[in-house]
């Protein structure tokens, strides 16, 4: 599949047409883009579910599992402050610290009873999720962490560069950063999804919050997480997001279960619902046989 049937692809996301829209104000003046769509009355099952994506990423991954948990949840999308829609301060602090006290506040902002609340994190948003867990300051019945990783895929010197390169550079290298998206690109789905990355990049942002994480390993955030978790990942060789990195968190963390699946494609698809779903009647039954799940 060539570069120029990849680009051809809409994306289109049903969640974002349906949800309701809230900027939530963060304790350090920063606003945050939230959208929530509520489960219809007669099928909600007292559950809400919280998405969080990757980096800089919109809703293209999440268009159907999104929906389809709004089923019967209370469906949650937190957009992250890399990303255009925020509303930062110049002298706002932008690292992995202001990024998962967003998480947190925006939790308290809707109430949301944490013992029926899943985070469901994907890659950088995993990162996200894993730093409020390890700091204790959440304590969901669930995380998912989907394509978990130790520390951002950037292309060779990149993470070194982003803390001392000028904003206006990016505009200059984004025809390489394409070059370098698309090739490591499994299907036009995956292609789509990376490519909205670049289109929808705000190059002050990203380095306002990348000059902090650039060189980052998230290994000890893993480790300290005691809480429940379920991990995906897939097998097919994503480069983004290695089967490694996800093994290996898993074995990190105390109460985790790990299952893959088989390519970047079912990581949106009913696949992922009824894996979330099975687990938590898993839980819901050793809750009420007296186990610990």
């Amino acid at each position: 599949m060539d570069a120029n049937d990849r680009e051809s692809r809409p994306i289109v996301s049903e969640f974002e047409r349906r949800a309701a829209e809230t900027m939530v104000l963060m304790s350090d003046g920063a606003q945050i883009r939230l959208l929530h769509l509520a489960a219809p009355a007669e099928s909600r099952n007292g559950l809400s579910v919280l998405f969080i994506g990757g980096w800089s990423t919109g809703l293209a991954g999440w268009d159907f599992a999104t929906v389809e948990f709004a089923k019967d949840f209370d469906v949650y999308y937190l957009e992250t402050r890399e990303k255009r829609s925020s509303v930062l301060h110049a002298d706002t602090v932008n690292d992995l610290a202001r990024l998962s006290s967003d998480l947190c506040e925006s939790i308290e902002h809707l109430g949301i009873d944490q013992s029926r609340l899943v985070i469901f994190g994907s890659s950088w948003g995993c990162v996200i999720a894993a730093r409020a867990l390890a700091d204790r300051r959440l304590s969901p019945m669930l995380t998912v962490f989907r394509v978990p990783i130790m520390r951002l895929r950037m292309p060779p010197l990149t993470r070194y560069v982003i803390p001392i390169a000028p904003t206006g550079l990016f505009e200059a290298a984004k025809p390489l950063l394409r070059t370098w998206l698309l090739r490591r690109a499994e299907t036009a789905e995956q292609a789509a999804f990376y490519l909205e990355i670049l289109d929808d990049a705000d190059p002050i942002k990203w380095k306002s919050v990348g000059r902090h994480i650039a060189t980052a390993n998230f290994q000890a955030l893993y480790s300290a997480i005691d809480s429940p978790a379920l991990i995906i990942s897939t097998d097919s060789g994503d480069t983004f997001h290695t089967d490694r990195d996800a093994y290996q968190i898993a074995a990190l963390m105390r109460d985790c279960n790990h299952v893959t699946v088989r390519d970047f494609k079912e990581m949106n698809s009913p696949i992922i619902v009824e894996l979330v779903r099975s687990h938590l009647a898993v839980m819901a039954d050793r809750l009420s046989d007296g186990r610990i799940c």
